[in-house]
């Protein structure tokens, strides 16, 4: 029985659209974008052989950075408004795809609301051939902002750019990783990191472990008053 293309094409998305919340991978990028969990499933969840967890945990040793600073899920970090600030992920053995997806953050609990992030992740001048904006899955779909790989080949680093343009605490980021997924083995990561998006007046320094601290600047203010307060009285 001939089937026709139309008809075969229909059949296709009614398979796609039954899967529960999945993320099927795509070489040429995400094709879903959840909040709080793993952009993976389909092909991924199906594998006799799954390696999963934290980004750190992945044998590829996979980090994200901000300017330079190693982020963790456990400490939020300040991020000044109204300027560019690099996102990087790196893995110590190749990766092949990736999903940052920014949330706009907002608790209905504490009367806060959310802010417009679909804007928030951007491609950095000459990296257009790794790495691009989450259009459709992201930014259309689910209004945050988004950034996914644009092939399925190995890659131990990529990067974008991050511009918050209004005060928010708690914007989620989450970043999802594949290192691998062919034949019965599927091998992905996933880890949230919290950013907290601040007016200015934050200097960051860089311990020895590469991840970034941020000093107020009013802090700073404070103890210059102070010494020199000192100074009059000695």
């Amino acid at each position: 029985m001939m089937i026709s293309t139309r008809t075969f094409g229909l059949v296709v998305a009614i398979i796609f659209a039954s899967l529960p919340n999945a993320v099927v991978a795509l070489p040429t990028g995400a094709s879903a974008c959840p909040a709080g969990e793993a952009a993976v499933g389909g092909s991924h969840l199906g594998k006799s052989e799954q390696t999963n967890g934290p980004l750190s945990e992945n044998a590829a040793q996979l980090k994200v950075l901000l300017n330079g600073n190693v982020l963790s899920p456990d400490t939020p970090v300040d991020v000044p408004i109204g300027v560019d600030h690099t996102l990087e992920l790196m893995g110590e053995a190749p990766f092949r795809g990736f999903l940052f997806r920014l949330g706009g953050g907002g608790n209905a609990g504490n009367n806060t609301l959310a802010i417009d992030t679909t804007e928030a992740l951007r491609v950095a001048d000459g990296d257009a051939g790794s790495i691009k904006v989450a259009k459709t899955v992201c930014v259309a779909n689910e209004n945050v902002g988004g950034l996914t790989h644009i092939d399925n080949v190995d890659k131990t680093s990529v990067k974008g750019l991050l511009k918050i343009t209004e005060e928010a605490g708690s914007l989620p980021l989450d970043v999802t990783v594949v290192v691998r997924n062919q034949g019965t083995v599927s091998d992905y990561a996933y880890s949230q990191f919290t950013l907290n998006a601040v007016e200015g007046g934050a200097m960051e320094t860089t311990n020895g472990s590469g991840i970034g601290k941020r000093t107020p600047m009013m802090g700073l203010v404070a103890a210059s008053v102070a010494m020199c307060s000192m100074s009059f009285l000695l």
